[in-house]
């Protein structure tokens, strides 16, 4: 029993003190996966990703440019549904 709780306070314990960073994906692995996104055609779950990694740090380069080409694509689909929207993303993709 006494075993049992000191697992338990252990664990518990571990928990509480651990980074939440160690739980967390890589900024590279978010890229990634907005290049899995990108490639696939989803340019607005790729260009959220990109954004995120943006929030993480370490490839901000990578995320900036990948964002800018994917809110392009994102504008250059929605062209000829509705060209204010298309406007839109455009203008952000060379604003971010």
């Amino acid at each position: 029993m006494v075993f049992m709780c000191r697992i338990n306070c252990f664990i518990v314990f571990f928990f509480l003190t651990c980074s939440p960073a160690l739980w967390a994906r890589s900024s590279a692995q978010v890229v990634k996966e907005g290049n899995r996104l990108y490639k696939q055609g989803l340019y607005e779950e790729a260009a959220r990703d990109y954004d995120t990694a943006l929030t993480i740090g370490g490839q901000e380069s990578v995320a900036r440019y990948n964002l800018g080409n994917a809110l392009y694509k994102k504008g250059k689909a929605k062209e000829d549904k509705d060209i204010d929207a298309a406007i839109k993303d455009m203008e952000q993709s060379v604003a971010d």
